[in-house]
């Protein structure tokens, strides 16, 4: 949401009164380790207009369509927040799929597609280990096909421990399908023995590596009328204890 916020007021800045055309906003990212699928829907502002907290298009028809023909409804929950939809169907995305997204509002219509990577495997690191900050094996994973870059995040399961940020949880990213031991120690150091840790490794298509890096582009979606992003990712996760 936060980064949707940043485009909006991007372009807010960047269009003069006189120039400026109204835009749909839309954030898809599907992915099957979600519970529940989420499609952000919105559209641009005036400078002058007022931004409240009901900000967002209600009302939109919005579903996919698997390659296979499965049909998954989204549809906004009630007394949420407006233009948040969420899939029906709970663990509805499946690895290595292509889906086609239509969305409807009044008389604009979308039609998209993205491809979900494929499946990959969590090769050295397993669920219920204990990894000393001495002896931290290479991280490797088997490559997750259609994957542009791998995004890493390690940090404790104790919330209380999110402190300080910046110390002691690891954000990576990866072309690789490795991580080697140096650039986890510092994260695990800064912890005290026999936490309880999470890591998840998010394999990442184009479309979001591209959204993900700042270089928002009206390209991202094939359309004039909209701007934002449509991708995918698959995640893993693992939890082990900090020695």
């Amino acid at each position: 949401m936060r980064k949707l916020l940043l485009i909006l007021l991007f372009l807010s800045c960047a269009v003069s009164e006189e120039n400026y055309q109204k835009k749909y906003v839309l954030y898809c990212e599907l992915d099957p380790y979600f519970k529940y699928q989420r499609i952000i829907f919105d559209s641009t502002y005036r400078v002058d207009a007022p931004i409240t907290d009901t900000a967002g298009i209600s009302g939109a028809d919005i579903f996919l369509i698997s390659q296979e023909g499965e049909t998954i409804k989204f549809e906004e929950i009630q007394d949420s927040i407006p233009g948040v939809y969420f899939s029906k169907d709970t663990f509805c995305i499946k690895p290595s799929q292509k889906y086609y997204l239509y969305l409807q509002y009044k008389e604009f219509s979308l039609k998209d597609s993205v491809f979900i990577p494929g499946d990959f495997k969590i090769l050295t690191w397993k669920d219920g280990d204990t990894i000393s900050e001495d002896s931290i094996p290479e991280l490797l994973w088997t490559h997750s096909d259609s994957a542009s870059i791998y995004y890493l995040l390690i940090y404790p399961e104790d919330t209380s421990l999110w402190l300080f940020i910046h110390e002691n949880i690891a954000e990576i990213t990866s072309k690789d399908t490795f991580v080697e031991p140096q650039f986890v120690k510092p994260y695990l150091e800064s912890l005290p023995s026999n936490t309880q840790m999470i890591l998840k490794i998010r394999a990442v298509d184009k479309n979001l590596e591209k959204y993900g890096t700042g270089f928002y582009s009206y390209d991202c979606i094939p359309n004039p009328q909209v701007i934002g992003v449509i991708g995918a990712s698959l995640t893993k996760e693992i939890k082990f204890t900090k020695k």
